[in-house]
Parts: C-alpha cells; structure tokens; sequence
C-alpha cells in the first residue's frame, strides 16, 4: 500500500513537473510570437497646476480616460506597502505567477463551487491592464505568459510603475494620479492610512466602491483591507481606530473649474516627463480676475466678451489669464481665446512711435506740435470728434491721444522701420493687404494681440526689453530684445503716469493708496475694440473688449468701458511684495534724469513743425564730427576725467546729444567736453540750428 502511494504520488509529482514544464515551454513561445503591447502606457492626459502647485484642469487623453504617468517615488510608501500586502504579499519573491495562490484559489473554487479568492499577482494584474481580455481560463493562460515576460523584462519597481498609471478607479479615472486629484484634490504624496486602503480596494471594483457615489459601500471595503493588513504593516491601534470608521473625506473639485481654461488647454500638450504643466499663474488672482471680468460682462450687450492678462514685468511671468468669462458660453463666443486674437490695438501703439522719436533725437516731450487739419497723399487722418487743438506739447499730445500728431511723428519714423523694430522685439504686426505697413499703423491700422500689447508695455514698466511671455514655471527668463532706451522709457512713464483717469472710474482703494498708474486706451475704428493696457512698478495689465466676430459695439470706447475694468484689476494685484527680490538679469533703471525745460532743447526739438534754416544751410556745410570716429573705442578716462568731442561746419550754434538727450552747446569748429555716465555703448548726435545733425556710436571701455 505504501508503494502504491508512493508512485502515485511519484506519477503526481512527475505529471505538475511535466504540465509546468509544458507551461514554461508555451509561455516561453507564447512572448517570443507576441510581443508586448505597452502603447496604453503612452495614452495619457495632463494636469494643469497653478505656481503653487494648486488644481486647475485636468484633461483627459484621446480615448476619453484621465490618465497620469506615476511613479512609485511620488507616491507615499503607506499606499504600496498596503497595496503589496492585500493584493500580492510575496511580489517581491515570485517571478510573476505566485502558484501557492493559484492552487489556494483553484482549491477554494472546488470547495465552495464559486470563486472565493482570486490568484493573480500584481504582475498578472498590470498585464490585463495592458492587454484587457474577458475574463476565462484561457486569459488567465495568457495572463500568466505575460506577467513572465513582464518580469523577464522589468523590475519589480517598473511593474508598479505600470500598475500605478493604468489601474481602474472609478469612472474615467486611471492610476493613483489621477485618482487622488480627483477623490482628495491633491498628489498621492501623502496619504492617511485611510486613504491608502481606499485607493487600494477601488480597482477591485471600481465602480461599486466608488466613494462619491457609493460611500457607505467604499468605507467598509476600505475598513475590510485595513483589517487584513493591520498586523502586516504594523498599523498601531490608535491609527486604526482613527481611519476605521471615519467619514470620506473627498476633494469639493470634482467638477473640474474651467478658470484659465484657454491657457490650460493652450498648455496642455507642453507638459513634463510626468504629464504635469505647472503654470506660472496665481490661483488667487486668476479667479479675481476671471470674477471681475465676469461682472463687467454681464454688465455689456448681449453678444460681448472681454479679456484680461496680468503680467510680472520683471520676469515675463503671466500671472492671470481670462481669454474670455465663460469658455461655455457661445452666445459670446466663449471658446474664442481673445488673449490670443489678432485684433486692432486702437491708439495703444503710440507711445512706442513717440518713444522711437525720443530715440532717435529729434523729439521730447516738450516738443511742440501743431495739431490741425493735415493730410498724406490720400490719407487725412483725423481726430476723436473731429477736433483740433493748435500748436501743443508732445507730452499734451500723448496724454490726450490725439491722432495728427501721432500720425505725424510716424511719418518722420517711418511706417515700415516702426513696424520692422517691432518684429525685431519679437512683436510682428498683422499688416492688412499687400502695401506693407503704411501711416494707419498709429491708429490702430494693423492687428496685435492683447498678449503682444501686454508685453510691449511690459518693456515700458521694465527696462527696454520686450520678453517673451512665461506661461510656465518651466520656462527659462531670457533677457529679451530690447525695444526702447531707457532715457524714452523713462519719458514715457512720466507722461502715461500723468494721464488722470476721472475720478468716478477709479475705485476708492485706488485713490487712498495714492497709487499711480501709467495707462493707455484704445478703440479701435467703428467701436470694435476697446482697450485699455496699464503698468506700475511691477504689474502689467491688459484688458480688451467687443465681440469676438469683430463688429460694431456703439458707445464703447477704451476710457469709457475698458479703463473701469483695468482699475479693478489693479485694485486686486499687490502695490509690491518687498520678500521677493528682482532677478539679478533683469536690472531697471532707476536714476534716469529727464530734462523738462524747454529752453535747454536742441533746434530740432524744441518745434516738429519748423523748416530747416535752408537760406544758411545752402551756403555753408553740415555739420561733421571730427572726434570721435566712427565706432571709436574709448577706455574710460581716469578720475572720471570727461571725453573731448569737436564739430566743425554747421549753421549756428551746435548742439550734442548724447543718447537722446542734451548734453552741451558750443560753436561751429569748436569742442566740448561730455562726461561719460559709465561703459557701454553710446550714441553721439551733433545738430545745428538749421536741423541738419550728424551722429556716431561710440563705446567706451573700462
């Protein structure tokens, strides 16, 4: 009898070596004729964070299914030191197939003739997440194959990884990721034991235990592994006591906010190795923004829209993003990201066109202008209502955005060298037609968008240079191209910095604070758009209005409805914030001196409108600068001792402009001595009282 035994159990043992070797042999061929499918790994969505790190979106990836990469680094160890003891406590120890809990679950099937338990490994899971199938005898087979050839190419740690991203929690949520963000409106960082027992049990059934519909059901499966897995992890009473029983505790956000919806979704396919965009907004105030915004809408005709932007002019960082109130609302267009649109910027160029006139040397602040009927060729521009004003300063002219003068000053500049400096700094103009930028540009003749608008005033709030807008914390700060000198920055902030709003548009935290902002409007031709752009110290504020297919809104204007708007805004933002300290890359100056009195002007500023002397320019020379040359590179003279620079020919006395700006003037064949204000480059302007002027650059060296 014993032998009997014996063989039988010999023929037993041999029969499970052979079917296992058999077993072995097919899973071998099995990988070897199929390869893994990993492409579900490499569907997935984004998550879009504010600066801080706060919810804003998530998106889901092309089949529909909120999806995030994971990784067990990311994740708190409590959640997979639970997970590895409910679902696969020897995963660390078997190579995929766990046979022990095969057979215990094959017997308990027998025993009680339905399933008691299940005998997949964490393995075999992560491959039916891969490759989902029905669930037979002849999928587990499979299932088997692959977790082999899983572990025969990964570690245990990148099985996890897989499992992490792909497991099934309710819903169109997958991974640990998503399902954190979406149950406690946080990452799987940091979880109480509760929480790690409840993410735990989900993909067991997920929806039957999901927690913001089924809770009861969700506590007490999450009760059922915590008491399983208590001795295992040595849970002390006290924290089973605490996460037993107690209430789910779910994020208020499930219903995702669609606050900075058009950045999120402009954004969301640039994210990192973790489908993560964190975003350089503030949660605070892009949904102050987005409220105001809100209220002055649903104060506008039927049909009309706006847009706000809110940037850091010292970094490049956009801080708020309204593209539109409502991305859902299509009877204004809502889904229409007018942040982004290319629409008339009204007057809101002008101070760039005076300000290359500040460059170029020939005008000031102070400069007089005659505001009057004046035509170009076929083109006679006029003014907001149709009046004019007499002969007036330049300072007047810009703080009352009249248009003669503007369009008068651009002739001088020249239309196509304004429009080319701009796309040099990164800021093209949408020229209509095929004439090229033409003398319309100051009045809004082009198309720009509000982003663009709101970066070129960043270089007046900054120093000169135009930067490209960061939109995430990822984004390198770049110096930028630089657009305007400091000296016609400096004008400009003076004269926009002057121009009072009425009192009954600035809101009283405003007007106590004393706080000044420089601003400028704009409408655009037949009150399409409104526009007003606005900068202090540190803030630079946009704000647009009309309908985004562009037609005629009657009565509103930038000073009328866009201005109220940027008020507000600036009402909300911070006057400063002394704990941050400016980037050492971007260094505004601070000391710039500007000459105000019109008697030390040089001829060719103190009247735009006067003709050159020519009766004295026919019979004598222009003027010439004799020292020094061309491109001279001077070293910087000892005890701050000044440079010599002489001029012969001329008409008059000459005057030397040093950047822009009067220096000294002397007499024909004569000399004078500038003082350098340190190293760099420099540009030297001679000019005599017939107008004719002269210049070079000079470099000087320490």
């Amino acid at each position: 009898m014993k032998r009997l035994i014996l063989h039988i159990s010999l023929g037993a043992a041999l029969c499970i070596l052979l079917a296992f070797g058999a077993l072995q042999g097919w899973y071998g061929w099995y990988a070897a004729s199929h390869p893994l499918d990993l492409s579900r790994l490499d569907r997935r969505g984004s998550l879009i964070l504010d600066r801080a790190g706060s919810y804003m979106h998530m998106f889901a990836a092309k089949d529909g299914i909120f999806r995030l990469k994971a990784d067990i680094s990311h994740v708190d160890p409590r959640y997979i030191r639970t997970l590895v003891a409910f679902e696969d406590k020897r995963f660390y120890n078997h190579g995929g197939i766990d046979y022990l809990a095969l057979f215990r679950a094959t017997a308990q099937a027998i025993k009680n003739g339905r399933v008691i338990s299940g005998g997949s490994t964490l393995t075999m899971q992560v491959a039916r997440l891969l490759e989902p199938r029905p669930r037979t005898w002849q999928s587990k087979l499979i299932e088997m194959a692959r977790a082999a050839q899983l572990e025969d190419r990964f570690s245990k740690q990148d099985i996890l990884n897989i499992y992490l991203t792909l497991a099934p929690y309710g819903g169109a949520y997958e991974g640990v990721r998503a399902a954190s963000w979406h149950y406690f409106g946080r990452e799987p960082k940091d979880m109480t034991w509760g929480e790690a027992a409840l993410l735990t049990v989900l993909p067991q059934s997920p929806s039957r235990f999901r927690p913001d519909r089924h809770p009861a059901a969700a506590a007490m499966a999450r009760d059922k592994v915590l008491a399983r897995v208590q001795g295992a992890l040595g849970i002390s009473k006290a924290d089973l006591a605490a996460n037993e029983g107690d209430r789910l505790r779910l994020s208020r956000n499930k219903k995702h906010p669609v606050t900075a919806y058009h950045l999120a979704f402009r954004l969301k396919d640039r994210k990192d190795d973790f489908d993560t965009v964190k975003t350089t907004l503030m949660a605070r105030y892009q949904g102050g923004a987005t409220d105001i915004i809100n209220r002055a809408v649903n104060r506008l005709a039927p049909g009309m829209t706006a847009a706000a932007v809110i940037m850091d002019s010292r970094t490049g960082e956009i801080i708020a993003y309204v593209g539109s109130p409502d991305y859902f609302n299509e009877a204004r267009a809502g889904a229409v990201d007018m942040v982004r649109a290319i629409r008339s910027p009204g007057s809101t160029l002008k101070p760039f066109i005076y300000g290359m006139g500040f460059d170029d040397g020939f005008l000031h602040p102070l400069t007089l202008i005659r505001d009057e009927k004046v035509r170009f060729g076929d083109y006679a521009p006029t003014n907001f209502r149709d009046r004019f004003h007499g002969e007036i300063s330049i300072l007047y002219a810009l703080q009352h955005s009249l248009n003669i003068p503007a369009v008068k000053v651009l002739s001088r500049v020249g239309a196509q060298r304004f429009a080319a400096k701009l796309a040099l700094a990164h800021v093209p103009l949408d020229i209509p037609g095929d004439q090229g930028a033409g003398l319309a540009l100051a009045l809004g003749g082009a198309g720009i968008s509000l982003e663009d608008l709101v970066r070129l005033y960043g270089a007046l709030a900054g120093d000169g240079h135009v930067r490209p807008e960061r939109l995430r914390m990822a984004d390198k700060l770049t110096a930028g191209a630089p657009l305007i000198s400091p000296t016609a920055r400096s004008y400009l902030q003076r004269i926009l910095k002057g121009v009072a709003p009425p009192a009954d548009l600035m809101p009283a935290s405003l007007r106590q604070k004393g706080r000044r902002i420089a601003f400028k409007t704009g409408t655009s031709w037949g009150f399409r758009d409104a526009l007003a752009i606005g900068f202090d110290d540190r803030w630079v504020i946009g704000v647009w209005i009309g309908k985004a297919d562009g037609t005629p809104n009657p009565g509103h204007y930038g000073a009328k409805t866009a201005a109220p708007i940027l008020f507000d805004l600036f009402a909300m933002m911070p006057k400063n914030s002394p704990r941050e300290i400016r980037p050492r890359e971007i260094r505004v100056a601070e000391s710039d001196k500007v000459n105000w009195q019109l008697s030390r002007l040089s001829p060719l500023q103190r009247h735009f409108d006067q003709p050159p002397l020519k009766r004295y320019a026919a019979i004598s020379p222009p003027p010439v600068i004799q020292f020094p040359v061309p491109d001279s590179q001077i070293k910087l003279p000892k005890a701050h001792r000044p440079v010599y620079v002489e001029a012969t020919g001329g008409t008059g006395n000459l005057s030397l402009l040093v950047n822009g700006e009067p220096v000294a003037k002397f007499t024909p064949q004569g000399h004078v001595w500038w003082q350098p204000d340190g190293v760099g480059f420099h540009h030297l302007t001679i000019v005599d009282e017939a107008g004719r002027s002269v210049g070079t650059d000079v470099r000087i060296l320490p």
